[in-house]
């Protein structure tokens, strides 16, 4: 019996959780057609472990439909990030994997580039015509390189190496401690001549004989890398990085994004997503492909 809380702003316990996505998810095995037994089976035997591991196995004789309906059902489950400490999974550990092996996928496709670059790697002809066709429009829809002083920094909501995310806004992360990577370095000057406010804010006058002499510290600072909750199998990597760093990241990705909505393509409006997303809903002939570590694979 599911206790439901008399105020409807409480949530449930996980346990009368799992038994109201055990009521949907039934509902969505009934109509998987051949999928629907075993996860039947599972669902009856609460076996949660079951249902979090299930690999659905892609078969061009079942029907979409089935699949759709067995996506569901098993999302329930995988998606309900509390399920993970009920089934006592090292999260932290599954994630801590994942990401070494992107960074090593990472490492190994940066090396077969290089040694492209340098002569000592082929391509088969149809790889190298697609790399070059790839390289031919990236270098048309971004253009030249920007001047420094064309780039609009801004500071993301996020935290830093040296400012908490409660406390993550640009009167903290641009006063008081500085910080960049060991990369952004050869960069302070630039920077500062473009943002001489930064130097004011943050200066110390010291002594040196007769004169003062105001100097501003930056501190040299890696990237925190830290998990956070993500689905009942794994944590999400996240990486904080220095202010000053990050303040020209997302210039950088802000010209990016100029860019490319010059071409035609916006990443900061989702009105064609949701109309192909509607499209695909209604007649089944456009798809999302969801990789497995996007982001950390670029």
């Amino acid at each position: 019996m599911i206790s439901f809380p008399e105020d409807w702003l409480e949530e449930l316990s996980t346990s009368d959780t799992l038994e109201v996505a055990i009521m949907f998810a039934r509902r969505e095995a009934q109509l998987a057609g051949s999928l629907s037994s075993a996860m039947l089976d599972l669902l009856d035997r609460r076996d949660f472990a079951g249902l979090v591991d299930f690999d659905l196995e892609y078969d061009p004789n079942v029907c979409v439909s089935d699949y759709i309906h067995a996506r569901q059902c098993l999302g329930f489950f995988q998606k309900l990030e509390p399920l993970g400490e009920v089934l006592g999974l090292n999260r932290e550990a599954i994630a801590w994997e994942k990401f070494l092996k992107s960074e090593l996928d990472c490492s190994m496709t940066n090396e077969v580039f290089k040694a492209e670059r340098q002569g000592k790697l082929c391509f088969l002809p149809e790889y190298g015509s697609a790399l070059l066709a790839a390289r031919n429009k990236i270098a048309r829809i971004l253009g030249p390189v920007p001047l420094f002083g064309d780039l609009k920094p801004l500071l993301g909501p996020g935290a830093s190496t040296t400012v908490k995310r409660k406390k993550s806004v640009p009167a903290e992360k641009l006063v008081g401690t500085l910080a960049c990577s060991t990369a952004t370095v050869p960069w302070l000057p630039l920077i500062f001549g473009q943002h001489p406010h930064l130097l004011y804010a943050n200066s110390v006058k010291t002594e040196d004989g007769d004169e003062d002499v105001w100097t501003t510290e930056v501190r040299e600072d890696l990237g925190k890398l830290s998990f956070v909750p993500k689905d009942a199998k794994s944590y999400r990597s996240i990486v904080d990085e220095p202010s000053l760093t990050s303040y020209y990241q997302l210039g950088i990705g802000n010209y990016i994004a100029r860019r490319l909505a010059g071409a035609g393509i916006s990443i900061r409006d989702q009105v064609t997503n949701q109309n192909l997303a509607r499209l695909g809903s209604v007649r089944d002939s456009v798809a999302t492909l969801d990789l497995s570590s996007a982001s950390d694979t670029i």
